[in-house]
């Protein structure tokens, strides 16, 4: 009877040994999944308010201008109308419209339909900034010049 009896401690302890060690992966993968959503949750995509209109005169890209104004309404669908209009050249805004995206990091977009000039900026609370054509921050003594504020 004693056997018996051992034997079923024995048992019991190893069956609650063997569930225990099961229960500890669980248990990190769900703090994994905790930390991943709230690191998820400070993106610009998921944590400010983008959508707007951000209006600005930026430095001209161009040789043959100076400065450009530039109005950007991002739309809640994530379609976009970006309008330019060179000061002192063009009598009217060029106008492009369609869907921009958000890049990985979550921060920055990028307008696939605008080409020859940076088409990827930087949402901030209340501003969006213009990257250069690598995508990168302008990091100049004129750097606050690429920014457009929102309305």
């Amino acid at each position: 009877m004693k056997k018996i009896i051992l034997a079923t401690f024995t048992i019991a302890a190893f069956v609650v040994s063997s569930c225990k060690s099961e229960t500890e992966p669980v248990k990190n993968e769900v703090e994994n999944v905790e930390d991943s959503l709230r690191l998820e949750a400070k993106t610009a995509e998921n944590s400010i308010q983008f959508e707007g209109t951000y209006k600005g005169i930026l430095p001209c890209y161009e040789k043959d201008c100076k400065e450009v104004e530039m109005e950007i309404k991002l739309l809640p669908n994530k379609g976009y109308v970006y309008s330019t209009k060179r000061l002192g050249l063009d009598d009217h805004a060029i106008m492009t419209t369609g869907i921009f995206q958000f890049k990985e990091d979550g921060n920055t977009i990028v307008f696939p339909e605008v080409a020859n000039v940076p088409n990827a900026f930087l949402v901030e609370e209340g501003k969006i900034t213009q990257l250069n054509k690598s995508q990168k921050k302008i990091e100049s003594a004129d750097s606050t010049k690429f920014v457009l504020i929102k309305e």
